[in-house]
Formats: C-alpha cells, structure tokens, sequence
C-alpha cells in the first residue's frame, strides 16, 4: 500500500531537500515557490516573479490520446486574458512545428501587427510566400515568388475569378520628355507625356504578352509637335493616327503586347485635359 507523507512546513539548513521514492506520492497543495524552480543541476529551470495583487494566472491540463495538452490564461474575474511572451532582446519567438493554427472552431481568425507596427510576413530561405484558402483541394492561391524580380500570382480554384469589391488602378506617371521618349511597361503601364518638341517614342521595356498599357500624349501650349513611333508600335494598316496639333490639347493611346509588338486597342484625339 503506497503511503501518503502530509508536510506543514519544513525547517531546516538552507539545501534541505525532500525526496520521494518511485512509486510514492507527493502532493503539495498551492505550494508557494519563491523565485525559481531548478534542474537535477541545480541550474534555474523556470524562474518566477510575483506581482502584487495578482489575479490571472496559467492554467495546465494534460490530455488523453489524440489531444494535446493545453495552456491557458484564466482569472477570477476577467473574461478575457492575454497570453504574453516576451523575448529577451532582439530574441524571436520560435514555433517549431512546420505547421501553425491559428483561431478556434467557430470563429474567424485574425492575424494582427501590436500596436500600430507594420506587419511584415517573411518565408524562410529562398522560398516563394504562398497565401492558401480553404487548406485542400478546393483551395485558391496568391503566391509572391521569392528573388529580387519575383512575380506576384493568383491562382484561383477551377472557374473561380479574381474578384476586386474597390477600385484597382495603376498610378499615372509621367514620362520625360526628351529626344526619345522611354517608357517602362512593367513599372509605367500608365503614363502621360508632354511634348516640348519634335519627338521619337521608344520600343517599351519589359513588356509581357497580354498586357496593356495607355499614354495620353500632351501637346505643350505652342502645340504642332510630331512623335514618331518605334516599329514595335502597330497601327490598323500600319499608320499611325496624326497626333493633334493644338496646344494643351492631348492624344489618348492604348495598346496590348503580343509577338514583341504592341498592338494599338484604340485611340481617342483631341481631348481637353487641362
């Protein structure tokens, strides 16, 4: 029969040690700890502060099988409790399983930056960040690939589509005007110019088959001025339109990349933009 020691309180030299037999019991009911509790090494394992008037503490449960154990922050009188973990440092807080949860059941979950913070998502080595709904097969992707010129690509589930509920726009730059115009179609697909003179415009760079792009051409207030296009321009029968002459009246050109040409979709003239 196993038998059952109770202890009220121990005296003695500083290092008294209580040990207890495999296969004995002991119990200590809300034991106090003062500072820390130490390893077979007597090297501090867990280190304990006290905080006046306290209220929330931890709460640990084991589990049966097929369940993990669980760590929870409860109180005599809050309802809702943080769970902090705070690094020493610049220290991070690691997670070791190659799979995090996050949010319960029954409930959305949100991941949110402390604070006003910026949250930033960063992939480990050189690996592309992927954003996954629904976690299985009838789920749609946004991957950001990883390098210094990766692509951005959303990848929908079947005849799912990409659906924006708010404007999506590119910014209109502004070209310099210059001998020969140069037009960036990957980091300008939207752009304006004002011409000052007689001016070419040149092949754009970093085209990809299937894009637009737009350019409203701007005549300065003297007006007449000519652009000549790049042979990489196509017009309907290989003409291109004769710009407007008038001053501060502009030109509104689109066009659509394929086989190294971009194909003219359409032109507006002589339109008021000032």
């Amino acid at each position: 029969m196993a038998s059952t020691v109770k202890v009220d309180k121990i005296e003695g030299s500083t290092g008294s040690t209580v040990e207890v037999t495999s296969g004995q019991t002991f119990k200590a009911t809300a034991p106090i700890v003062a500072t820390s509790i130490l390893d077979t090494n007597s090297n501090e394992l867990v280190k304990l502060t006290a905080t006046g008037s306290a209220t929330n503490e931890f709460t640990v449960a084991n589990a049966p099988n097929s369940s993990g154990p669980t760590l929870s922050s409860t109180g005599s009188s809050d309802s809702n409790i943080d769970i902090n973990i705070t690094p020493a440092g610049t220290g991070d807080v690691v997670l070791a399983a190659d799979t995090v949860k996050v949010g319960d059941s029954g409930a959305a979950a949100t991941l949110t930056s402390n604070g006003a913070g910026t949250l930033t998502v960063t992939t480990g080595g050189t690996e592309d960040l992927i954003l996954n709904t629904n976690n299985g097969s009838s789920s749609g992707d946004i991957t950001i690939a990883d390098g210094a010129n990766g692509d951005i690509t959303f990848t929908n589930n079947g005849t799912g589509k990409v659906k924006f509920n708010d404007a999506a726009y590119n910014p209109e730059a502004t070209l310099t005007d210059a001998a020969t115009v140069t037009w960036d179609a990957q980091a300008e697909p939207i752009a304006q110019v004002t011409l000052t003179d007689n001016r070419n415009m040149g092949a754009p760079s970093n085209g990809v088959a299937g894009q637009f792009i737009s350019l409203l051409v701007i005549q300065d207030a003297g007006g007449t001025n000519t652009l000549t296009w790049n042979a990489v321009y196509e017009f309907p029968s290989d003409t291109p339109p004769t710009l407007t002459s008038t001053g501060d009246l502009a030109d509104l050109f689109v066009f659509r990349y394929h086989n190294s040409k971009w194909l003219q979709v359409g032109a507006t003239l002589a339109l008021t933009v000032a």
